[in-house]
């Protein structure tokens, strides 16, 4: 353990040196921005209404006890969303936030466009629903007009509920057609996650084990990460090579993203497409694009992505924006390739129901009315360009990608290598949001932040996303240090470990016990006690607790903030400092009643780096500890992650800054699993909610005490 002692007396003697800053965590979130203020969302001219529905809280309970555990979600403390309007979104407390992910993609016009809502509303008066098996005229209307924005031969359209549904329905399309099963993506790619497309989909982190049918994975096209950078042909022969040795000679299709959407953003290398495009269909494959994230506009030079790669597919799937919100998509293919699933019979209780025909129709009227290809152009260029000067200036900004308003921004802790910064892109994530700014992640590792937002996202709204990008970048630039030093450290710790028999809380002072083999119950029986000397037949009030008694215990407890890692690295460099600072006071003062009586005399309790101060984060520590026990015995699931996230935002967080809670609250996807933390205390199921609820019942009487000696000297304690 010598490496993680050396780290933390480092620490603790920045910590004790310090006269201007009394929080080791805030000292370590300094940067050049420390002096500025974080930037400020742009004017909107609209006010939410009062929300009086369920609270976030009892949303998320209900989700969790009555919807899917697959079901993930956004934000250490996820967010209540209430109301949408255009390219902002509101919570319960009705706090805006720039939509910069347009609920994966999906919102195109804004949050309820007022045409494309009046086209809905008036719709649903007359009829909600019927099936294509009786006429109406707003599914030939919709067909009609979104025939026409299509190249070539593209004429004819089926109508279903989602992206799945439709690159599902294309795949049923191209087999029959060809007469061959074999089916041809790019690794890096998401197609769905129905049972047939999980099989075209390529990241690991959305398949489960079932059987893949005839599928096959070829390069993907990466200019930034892939082997070949942006020679697209070296790509294609890659495919051609894939078919001649690793199919029959025949295909039935081939199926590609432009921009690779979940993959992180990532555009084809050029002139890849018309090159596979050839060689597929010499192979007697039809040709695939998913349109589903890429359409409408929304690369600003082209309507549709595969234009940029100046082709033209044979089937093409689309979704997401194409309603604004509405579950609906499409497939449009060729006469000839459509005539395939007339042999039976193809047919979808909600493909062209008239509301969402209505609604997708207004769609396409409203991008055409506002220019909004024109607008994502113009919009995306600003941001593209002002995003790559940010990347001048910030190594963690590995690559700059995208056309118009789909941009990727990949994050890495080492240019050359494009190692990726998957801890660093959590903090950055929470901190954006802090700041008012909803971005996505994408890519195998998650360090790709997803800019994807309405597409009547303004030049103003680009310029607030680069500055608290900026803001962020560099007020975070110390958190990713310390974690990789922290990281760097944990694997030398665990080499060490068998070889070293002291502990590292030596670092904090020679009080500390030697090491134990079960951790958390002789933390328990130190605080057991220490509460002995509390109860009414020893004369405590007149004597006071002893300080000595006091900080022997309370040495114990970073032990504690060691197992919970990098989540609570501030919380344990803080707390460390502070005991250190007590243990110096106890060869002078006697009492815990003996440090505040000498800074209320000077009237310094509440002065930064004062004894009086410190003791009450001391107090802090011991209630974080218990507060996370506490919801970790209360959930059936014991889901570290969410004990840790509630306890700290009822303990710390209301006394620290944003900088310091988005830190934290990122860390929290660093905590270790359950078994993880029984491990690192040494407990079975059995014994470690015995030894928890030990420490709960043995901490509280003295955290009370603690607070009853401010109370008693009319000292307040919200601070």
């Amino acid at each position: 353990m010598a490496l993680q002692r050396q780290l933390l007396k480092r620490v603790v003697d920045r910590a004790s040196t310090s006269s201007r800053i009394h929080s080791p965590a805030i000292t370590f979130l300094r940067s050049d921005y420390s002096t500025s203020s974080p930037p400020q969302l742009p004017p909107f001219d609209y006010q939410p209404r009062p929300y009086n529905g369920p609270s976030a809280d009892e949303v998320f309970q209900k989700r969790k006890k009555f919807l899917g555990p697959s079901l993930f979600h956004f934000y250490q403390k996820p967010l209540n969303i209430v109301e949408g309007k255009m390219q902002y979104l509101f919570d319960e407390t009705g706090r805006r936030y720039l939509d910069a992910f347009a609920g994966i993609v999906t919102v195109s016009c804004g949050h309820c466009h007022p045409d494309i809502l009046n086209a809905i509303n008036e719709q649903s008066k007359l009829l909600q629903h019927a099936t294509t098996i009786y006429l109406h005229h707003a599914i030939g209307d919709f067909a009609e007009a979104l025939a026409a924005k299509m190249p070539g031969n593209l004429k004819v359209v089926y109508f279903v509920n989602s992206g799945s549904e439709a690159n599902e329905l294309a795949m049923m399309m191209a087999r029959p057609y060809t007469g061959s099963l074999e089916m041809i993506s790019l690794r890096n790619a998401y197609h769905g996650g129905s049972s047939n497309t999980i099989g075209l989909t390529a990241l690991n982190t959305w398949k489960y084990p079932l059987p893949q049918g005839e599928i096959h994975h070829v390069v993907n096209p990466d200019p930034y990460r892939g082997v070949f950078g942006s020679d697209g042909s070296m790509y294609a022969k890659d495919v051609q090579d894939h078919i001649d040795y690793g199919t029959s000679g025949k295909v039935a299709g081939f199926i590609a993203e432009t921009i690779q959407g979940v993959g992180g953003a990532v555009e084809l290398a050029p002139g890849y497409l018309k090159s596979v495009y050839d060689i597929v269909r010499k192979a007697g494959g039809v040709c695939i694009a998913d349109e589903v994230q890429t359409g409408f506009g929304r690369t600003g030079s082209h309507y549709w992505g595969f234009q940029t790669q100046d082709v033209v597919p044979d089937i093409v799937t689309m979704a997401k924006g194409i309603g604004n919100g509405l579950p609906l998509g499409a497939v449009v293919t060729t006469p000839e390739i459509a005539s395939v699933l007339a042999t039976k019979i193809q047919f979808n209780t909600f493909g062209g129901n008239p509301v969402c025909s209505a609604g997708g129709l207004a769609v396409l009227n409203v991008i055409d009315k506002e220019r909004r290809q024109t607008h994502c152009a113009e919009v995306g260029s600003h941001l593209i360009q002002r995003l790559k000067d940010l990347q001048k200036r910030h190594d963690i900004i590995g690559d700059v990608r995208g056309r118009g308003l789909m941009v990727g921004i990949e994050l890495v802790t080492d240019r050359k290598d494009k190692t990726p910064a998957k801890a660093e892109t959590a903090v950055l994530f929470e901190q954006l949001r802090e700041l008012g700014i909803l971005v996505g992640k994408g890519g195998l590792h998650g360090n790709v932040f997803r800019i994807k937002p309405p597409m009547c996202f303004t030049k103003d709204d680009a310029d607030f996303l680069v500055d608290a990008l900026d803001y962020s970048i560099s007020s975070s630039a110390i958190v990713a240090k310390l974690y990789k030093k922290e990281e760097a450290g944990r694997k030398k710790v665990m080499e060490e470990e068998e070889d070293e028999d002291d502990t590292f809380e030596d670092a904090v002072c020679s009080k500390t016990p030697a090491r134990v083999n079960t951790p958390l119950s002789v933390i328990t029986e130190a605080f057991e006690n220490l509460a002995d000397l509390l109860k009414p037949d020893i004369s405590t009030d007149e004597d006071g607790l002893s300080l000595d008694a006091f900080c022997s215990a309370c040495t114990h407890v970073s032990i504690l903030f060691s197992c919970l890692g990098f989540a609570f690295k501030f919380a344990e460099m803080e707390y460390i400092s502070k005991v250190k600072d007590l243990v110096e006071a106890s060869k002078t003062l006697d009492t815990l009643q003996n440090i505040l009586d000498l800074d209320v005399e000077n009237a310094t309790v509440k002065t930064p780096g004062s004894r009086s101060r410190n003791l009450r984060r001391v107090r802090q520590g011991l209630d974080l500890i218990r507060a996370i026990f506490e919801q970790f015995l209360m959930t059936d699931e014991y889901s570290l992650k969410d004990a840790a996230t509630t306890a700290y935002t009822e303990v710390c967080a209301p006394f620290h800054t944003w900088a310091v809670r988005t830190a934290v609250y990122a860390g929290m996807y660093t905590l270790p699993t359950r078994d993880q933390l029984l491990l690192r205390l040494n407990e079975t199921d059995q014994s470690v909610e015995k030894n928890m609820r030990r420490y709960m019942e043995a901490s509280q009487p003295i955290i009370e005490y603690i607070d009853k000696l401010y109370i008693e000297r009319n000292i307040k304690l919200d601070w």
